[in-house]
């Protein structure tokens, strides 16, 4: 008899702890789940602050050249301002992959397919937006002659500014993104 009762308690203990691992699974996915699209939140904040920064840029670039005595020449200001358009576009791409991320519906493989899209995008953008914008500025001294002491040292100041900016942002962003990485791998272990 007490051997019958000390299996039947044994079985409810059982079962009690299989309940409460499911239970402490859940949590542990949704803390999982919340932490990833905290950060993916993070990123697309970040890629709607470029893209309003592109904008701001094309129409300060107009403000300014329409105040200067000598303005750009034409066909450098379409040029540029083209530039700032193909920029644009490429942003608003990049911020439509992102919307595609939905961790409560997708599946993790989906996500993390997702994420390894956006990352080799912004990449790419990385690897030759900057490199490209070099170029088109010192084109557009070429173009329009000038070649002043102070357009130079300006140029570089810029340049360099804009390089630790960016090398920054780039290290933040790439954290942010293999943290979504690592939490994906995390999740995929909750969907074996």
């Amino acid at each position: 008899m007490d051997l019958e009762k000390m299996k039947q308690n044994w079985d409810i203990i059982s079962e009690q702890l299989a309940q409460q691992e499911i239970t402490n699974n859940k949590i542990v996915k949704e803390i999982i789940s919340q932490k990833t699209q905290s950060t993916y939140d993070k990123i697309y904040k970040r890629n709607v602050a470029n893209l309003l920064n592109i904008v701001f840029g094309g129409i300060l670039l107009a403000f300014i050249n329409s105040m200067l005595d000598k303005k750009l020449e034409p066909i450098t200001f379409i040029i540029i301002e083209s530039y700032i358009t193909i920029g644009f576009l490429y942003h608003l791409y990049l911020i439509f992959v992102m919307s595609r991320f939905n961790i409560t519906t997708s599946k993790v493989n989906t996500l993390m397919k997702q994420v390894l899209k956006y990352q080799n995008l912004y990449l790419f953008n990385f690897r030759t937006g900057i490199p490209s914008a070099i170029i088109l500025i010192a084109l557009v001294f070429i173009a329009n002659n000038s070649f002043s002491l102070i357009t130079i040292s300006a140029t570089i100041l810029f340049f360099l500014l804009a390089f630790i900016i960016g090398y920054i942002q780039h290290k933040r962003h790439s954290d942010l993104i293999n943290e979504i990485k690592k939490d994906l791998q995390e999740l995929r272990d909750f969907e074996n």
